[in-house]
């Protein structure tokens, strides 16, 4: 492995340890975002949880300073008889201790939609015509007089204002308080005990107003007493709110009523306001009372729930009991949504399973990109080394690729063959030049031997000629040295 080779191998690592980083810090962040989620319910849980404490402690409050009220503490005998309208009117309780009381439902109605606020002093016979010593639901009762007061008269289907549940109930629980706490012992405001009864039938008609068209649960109300001492610290009875069911569902769901009537429907309208689209997984439970209160579109999302032991937080629903200055079992659970848990999760998965998918991904071609360029490095090294070892031009590169080593032993093969064959040219072209010398040679050496024997031709005319030209050369001698003679014997003529 060269230097640059190991760069690119540290540079790959570095780029990888950074992608299994992003993942692991992407794992982290997502599930950063379902711990928000649960944050998120929690807080929400936590704020409906406030919502319903607040307004259970301040119906305790205000029933609480109503039985330390001097003029309640001074209350003798009992319950009013059958026909005594008031017990101002019949002189038993003072105009301004009235007014007090009056200005303190009223002020209570304005924060917590109570219906009434009764004294019920122990020993009421509701059988013989007994009703409790004052009743406060004025609001209530307004609303029936200026809407219903006349139909009631001929509208049979107009329910009747049914106190029996109510009645029963003081009969049976009031006794039950006084053994407990026959005396008054308490040290501290928030020691005086307080009880809540089950559900049940109130004289509450205000969203149940027709037998055949209305629901009679609509009217179904929880009592709330503190017992009230006399000025001596004994036990004399108890002060009781009423509130409807629909109040404490209308506070599960964050709304300020729940819309059951035309009429309520409009005001929700006109007030820019309407139920949450999906139903509200908050749901109020006493085992002790067998109260499971909850959005009423949201039966099936309970159901399962109903016989399960609540004391802690489960994995699938959020469970804690309500922090009441009185004793009660009263808690809040939230049914955690399945679907957008699980969603929320495979979020977590699905990115992390991405960004590792990504990673694994790089990594991969990454490894592609080295054994390639291994294998290639190793396929050029076969190229050399079969270079080396080819001792003639028959042999031939291997093209076992497809990358330019392939080729490039493709281009080795053609340009030996290439080589061959110009080579095979050359040995017959040699051959023929060879044989055509040896043509040649031979009608050379027939030429020669012609060419000697001419030239013995040649030799023998030209001795010939040598010879006559001797006697040429001998006669012209003679005839030379004639003609001197002839000459000198003119030239003796002459003389």
């Amino acid at each position: 492995m060269n230097l640059r080779e190991k760069i690119y191998c540290i540079v790959t690592a570095i780029f990888l340890i950074g992608i299994l980083f992003g993942v692991h810090q992407n794992f982290k962040d997502n599930t950063l975002k379902i711990s928000s989620y649960e944050q998120k319910l929690e807080s929400e849980f936590n704020e409906t949880k406030k919502r319903l404490e607040l307004a259970l402690q301040l119906i305790y409050q205000n029933l609480r300073t109503i039985t330390l009220l001097p003029d309640i503490r001074q209350i003798e005998g009992g319950n009013l008889n059958e026909g005594e309208s008031s017990a101002v009117e019949v002189g038993r309780f003072e105009a301004s201790s009235q007014a007090t009381v009056q200005q303190i439902y009223n002020n209570l109605a304005a924060n917590v939609p109570i219906s009434e606020i009764y004294c019920v002093i122990d020993g009421l016979d509701y059988s013989k015509g007994e009703t409790p010593f004052f009743m406060y639901d004025e609001l209530v009762l307004q609303k029936k007089n200026t809407e219903h007061g006349a139909e009631e008269q001929v509208n049979e289907d107009f329910p009747e204002e049914a106190e029996d549940a109510e009645y029963s109930w003081f009969k049976f629980y009031i006794p039950k308080i006084q053994k407990q706490f026959p005396n008054f012992i308490f040290n501290t405001l928030d020691e005086i005990p307080a009880y809540l009864s089950p559900a049940m039938r109130t004289c509450d008609n205000t969203q149940y107003q027709s037998k055949t068209k209305d629901n009679e649960k609509d009217s179904h109300g929880l009592i709330m007493v503190v017992p009230f001492y006399s000025e001596e610290g004994v036990f004399r009875g108890v002060i009781a709110a009423i509130f409807r069911t629909n109040m404490m569902e209308a506070i599960l769901v964050n709304r300020p009523f729940i819309p059951i009537l035309d009429s309520e429907k409009d005001q929700a309208s006109r007030e820019g306001w309407s139920l949450p689209e999906q139903p509200v997984r908050n749901g109020l439970v006493s085992r002790d009372l067998g109260l499971f209160l909850h959005d009423r579109r949201a039966n099936d999302i309970f159901e399962p729930y109903k016989s399960v032991q609540l004391k802690t937080t489960g994995e699938d629903f959020i469970y804690k009991p309500l922090a009441l200055p009185f004793k009660s079992d009263l808690g809040l659970i939230y049914i955690k949504d399945q679907l957008v848990v699980a969603s929320e999760k495979n979020k977590v998965v699905m990115a992390s399973l991405g960004m590792a998918g990504i990673a694994v991904l790089i990594a991969s071609l990454i490894f592609v990109m080295i054994w390639q360029k291994a294998a290639r490095r190793e396929r050029v090294m076969n190229v050399v080394s079969k270079l080396e070892n080819i001792r003639d031009l028959s042999e031939r590169l291997p093209q076992d690729s497809r990358d330019e080593t392939g080729a490039l032993a493709a281009a080795f093969n053609k340009f030996v063959t290439n080589l061959e064959q110009i080579f095979k040219n050359i040995k017959n072209s040699t051959a023929r030049f060879t044989e055509a010398t040896h043509h040649i040679d031979t009608s050379a050496q027939h030429i020669s031997d012609g060419a000697q024997k001419q030239l013995s031709q040649f030799e023998s005319i030209t001795g010939s000629l040598e010879s006559g030209a001797d006697i040429a050369n001998a006669a012209n001698l003679k005839t030379n040295e004639s003609a001197r003679n002839v000459e000198a014997a003119s030239l003796h003529v002459e003389e």
